[in-house]
């Protein structure tokens, strides 16, 4: 279903505390403008499997998520304070018994936001499907791909990125998140150029990587901050689930020793990367004892770098 703006425009939709709302079709909103959703009550996904596949197959329904926002600008978007109401409900378990199903790839995308000058707050989402790395292809909780957008206290329980970002966004910042069970908080740049995108107080548990840069070998990343981050790397770095080889968590010289991997083709590919206050363990130790290792590639030829990162403080 699409909602255009003559509806909407300088609007709040609020969905009540107490009630939990049955999405059974993907939305999609465009060209908003100074719109709030209140979200008091649940958002569900749909429980049927079938339906939802048969959804996600059709292309002239189904625009590759869920819910989408595109072609607007100040939309706002509030949870509720309350922990035990406003979710978004994936209800990822419903899935996960077919995890080495080879076929079982119509699986939805919660959320994909192209918009300018607006802010998600309190946002709460559980069990998107692949919440526990069931799956070679895994959802992540949003997809932004804006400008001037504030992601202001994340909760969520998902198995891909909790936050992806990818070009052409600028000026994002997202802080003050609670992830579980995630590939952490990522930047993707396949292609094309974004800047501007500080992620800030993350607090990410039991998840495969906390934070990660995702490129090719045509991107290039520049002007990259890392700063106040604890890690501790797994014993297991992966969970057994992938179906194609090599798979998506296969990192070349991986290691549970190592906390810490930067894989550049060459030093023109990453430059001005700028490391403050990292503690990173290694699985199981004890930063006093045993740092975590790191491994570094194609940085040998940029000044001050040497053949790895820098020493942590």
């Amino acid at each position: 279903m699409s909602v255009g703006a003559a509806c909407w425009n300088n609007y709040r939709l609020v969905f009540a505390v107490g009630q939990t709302y049955n999405l059974l079709a993907p939305i999609h909103f465009s060209k908003l403008e100074s719109v709030e959703f209140l979200i008091e009550g649940n958002i569900s996904l749909p429980r049927d499997i079938e339906v939802t596949e048969a959804v996600i197959n059709n292309t002239h329904v189904y625009p590759g998520h869920w819910i989408t926002v595109s072609s607007s600008q100040g939309v706002t978007v509030t949870g509720s304070k309350d922990l035990w109401a406003g979710w978004f409900l994936g209800h990822g378990e419903l899935w996960w018994p077919m995890a080495n199903n080879r076929n079982n790839d119509a699986r939805p995308h919660f959320f994909s936001f192209k918009v300018t000058s607006s802010r998600l707050r309190n946002v709460k989402v559980l069990d998107p499907v692949a919440d526990r790395f069931f799956f070679n292809t895994v959802e992540h909780g949003i997809d932004l791909s804006a400008s001037d957008f504030v992601i202001d206290r994340w909760t969520s329980r998902n198995g891909g990125d909790v936050i992806n970002v990818a070009p052409p966004a600028a000026d994002l910042t997202r802080r003050n998140a609670i992830a579980y069970g995630t590939h952490g908080v990522a930047v993707s740049c396949s292609s094309g150029t974004g800047s501007g995108s500080p992620f800030e107080n993350m607090m990410i548990y039991n998840s495969l990587i906390g934070a990660r840069f995702k490129g090719s070998l045509a991107a290039y990343a520049r002007n990259f901050r890392w700063e106040n981050i604890v890690a501790t790397a797994s014993e297991e770095l992966r969970d057994g689930s992938c179906i194609s080889g090599p798979c998506w968590s296969h990192t070349a010289g991986e290691s549970p020793s190592k906390a810490l991997y930067i894989l550049c083709k060459d030093a023109n590919h990453c430059q001005d990367f700028h490391f403050e206050n990292l503690a990173l363990f290694g699985a199981g130790g004890d930063l006093s004892v045993q740092p975590g290792e790191m491994d570094c590639a194609g940085l040998e030829a940029s000044p001050g770098w040497g053949s790895c990162a820098p020493t942590q403080q």
